[in-house]
């Protein structure tokens, strides 16, 4: 799970979180949106990489920084998530 990761999560970890989230399926993307502003960048990490395998891409958004200074990257999901969430 993207939340149970911890401020240490090795790569693997990360890998494994980010595969289980994309099985989850398109209906897990709330989640991994919700994940993108997580203050542990192991999270954040994996969330980006679900984020990309189930959008397609990743709005360019950046794990490493503070996720404040990725909000432009997260609107811009979660616009996508909206407009894609009316079309259904």
């Amino acid at each position: 799970r993207l939340s149970a990761l911890g401020p240490q999560a090795c790569d693997d970890e990360i890998a494994a979180a980010a595969r289980a989230a994309i099985r989850r399926g398109i209906e897990f993307v709330p989640e991994v949106l919700k994940a993108l502003r997580s203050p542990l960048a192991p999270t954040r990490s994996a969330a980006r990489i679900a984020l990309h395998a189930l959008a397609g891409q990743d709005f360019g958004y950046d794990p490493r920084p503070d996720p404040a200074r990725s909000s432009p990257a997260i609107h811009a999901a979660e616009r996508w998530w909206l407009s894609r969430s009316r079309k259904r």
